[in-house]
């Protein structure tokens, strides 16, 4: 979710408000393609962080995916070939990449402290912990109780009570 609301962003997809028009469409492509990927035996795929070097060259449409999609068809015959290359080699692109999405930071509202400390607590786990997972679950985890602890709680609705339980079960059976 949060790579999809960065990348939005970044293709000035979102409304005034910061939500996603139509979230549920990206969204079911993106179960779809998890599970197919998991039927072929092949890693999950999805939206990611290469999506922002497609829209930062100028592609938004739907023919960039088909592109890309049969540009990495193409890249399997290639595979054993390009895994000689060094990680050191591309590591700048991603670099870059991890750049261009930072750019959304300025958008969090650094007057509120119920609104900062979850998104910072998340974005340092991440990086912190190489695992994407325990920081959302982190900042999943304190919004909803600093929200409770501020009198704020009209501001959870039941979404964010959901994502809360299983950050906590999270917690239990995955670290």
């Amino acid at each position: 979710m949060g790579s999809l609301i960065g990348i939005s962003y970044r293709a000035k997809l979102l409304d005034k408000k910061g939500n996603l028009p139509e979230v549920e469409k990206p969204m079911l492509i993106d179960s779809i393609s998890t599970i197919l990927a998991s039927v072929i035996g092949t890693t999950t795929s999805g939206y990611c962080a290469e999506s922002v070097t497609g829209i930062e060259a100028g592609g938004k449409s739907g023919l960039t995916s088909v592109i890309i999609g049969l540009l990495f068809l193409i890249s399997i015959v290639f595979a054993p070939l390009l895994n000689i290359i060094p990680v050191y080699a591309y590591a700048p692109a991603i670099i870059m990449v991890g750049i261009l999405m930072a750019s959304s930071l300025s958008n969090i509202n650094y007057e509120d402290y119920t609104e900062y400390l979850p998104a910072i607590t998340m974005i340092s786990l991440i990086l912190f912990t190489s695992n994407f997972g325990v920081g959302m679950a982190a900042g999943f985890i304190l919004y909803p109780i600093l929200k409770l602890l501020n009198k704020r709680n009209n501001e959870n609705n039941i979404g964010i009570w959901i994502l809360f339980v299983f950050s906590i079960l999270f917690f239990i059976f995955c670290s």
